[in-house]
Formats: C-alpha cells, structure tokens, sequence
C-alpha cells in the first residue's frame, strides 16, 4: 500500500510538472511572456533546453522583460549545447549582427571595433555549423554562404554546394516552393551558386 502511494504520489507531481510547462509554453505562444517567464523559468534552470530557448528569445526581442542580449546569449548557449538547433542559430545570428558582442563603435574605434567584429563573425560562423549539424536547414544554407564567400574563413566552393545541397534536400516540399523573400530555398540557393560563381 505505501509502495502504491508513492507511485502515486510520484504521477501527481510529474502530472503536475508536466502542466506547469506546458501552462507556460503556452502563454509564450500567446504572448503572455509574464507568466511563460515564471512558470519556464524553473525549468530552463533545471536544464529543459526548450525553456532556455523561450527565455533567451524573450531577452533577445525584449518579449515581456527589457531586452538583456548577454542574458539571451547564456540561455541560448545553454540550450545549444544540449542540441536545440534554433538556440543555435539564434546564438549565431546574434554574433554576427553584433548584438551584445561588440562594445566598440564603428565612428569612434574603429580597428577595435572591426577586430572585434572579425572575431564575432568567427564565432557565428561557428554557431551556424552548429545549428546546421543539428538539423536546422537556415543554418545549412547560411554555412554554405560563408563558405561561398569565404566569409572569415577559407572560401571553398565544394563545401558551399555541399550545404547548400543538403540544405535542399533536408527542406520539407512547402518550404521548397513558398518563401517569406519571395523566392524558393532551390531559387535562393541558384542564386548564391551563381553569385559563387561570379566571385561575388
């Protein structure tokens, strides 16, 4: 009987645990960041690399707190360690826009500024593959251009066809045929190859 109750016992608090988070998955998702941030918050601290996507989206776009990019950058390297692709990329976007990354002001230190920035965009490069090892398909294409322009590494034109190939072959058919830039990922992809070509 006591074995029986713990058992029990146990269920309800995994029950219990398992609607905390999705109470505040779900109040991400329509926008009640107050409560997604207090009821995720437990859980990006206990390790959920969804809840540390959350959270870092949240202070990388200023959703329901002020925007923090050094404590967005935490949850989201966090969460990327642990595989979530889109930590990731987000991670990899924010070094190569510079947000939180570089102190410097391009009109007032210039050469600090650029030696910064050519570190930063060294490390998104470094996300990207990251995101792009893990599944993410925007990461496959945008190594791929980094490699086609040899954007702060080597330029290699078979490695950019590579990922820009698989990158293709990994997109579901919708997102082959419809784009947010009015183009195909195929289209796209034609593009920077050409461009490659051309030698930018």
């Amino acid at each position: 009987m006591k074995k029986l109750l713990t058992v029990l016992f146990t269920l309800l608090i995994a029950t219990s645990t398992l609607a905390d988070f999705t109470k505040g998955a779900n109040a991400y998702n329509s926008g009640d960041y107050r409560t997604a941030l207090k009821e995720l918050l437990p859980y990006a601290n206990e390790g959920n690399a969804e809840a540390q996507w959350a959270i870092g989206s949240m202070y990388r776009w200023g959703y329901g707190v002020l925007k923090d990019y050094s404590k967005a950058a935490k949850w989201f390297e966090k969460s990327g360690n642990q595989g979530h692709d889109a930590s990731s990329a987000e991670l990899a976007s924010m070094y190569y826009w510079q947000e939180g990354f570089n102190k410097y002001s391009i009109s007032k230190d210039f050469d600090k500024y650029q030696q910064v920035s050519a570190r930063n965009y060294k490390l998104s490069y470094k996300w990207w593959k990251k995101a792009a090892e893990q599944g993410n398909i925007i990461a496959m294409f945008k190594v791929g251009l980094f490699y086609a322009k040899g954007y702060h590494i080597p330029q290699n034109k078979s490695e950019a066809k590579k990922w820009f190939n698989l990158a293709y072959a990994s997109a579901p058919s919708d997102l082959k045929q419809t784009s947010r830039a009015d183009s195909t990922l195929l289209e796209d992809i034609e593009d920077a190859n050409k461009s490659m070509e051309q030698g930018y």
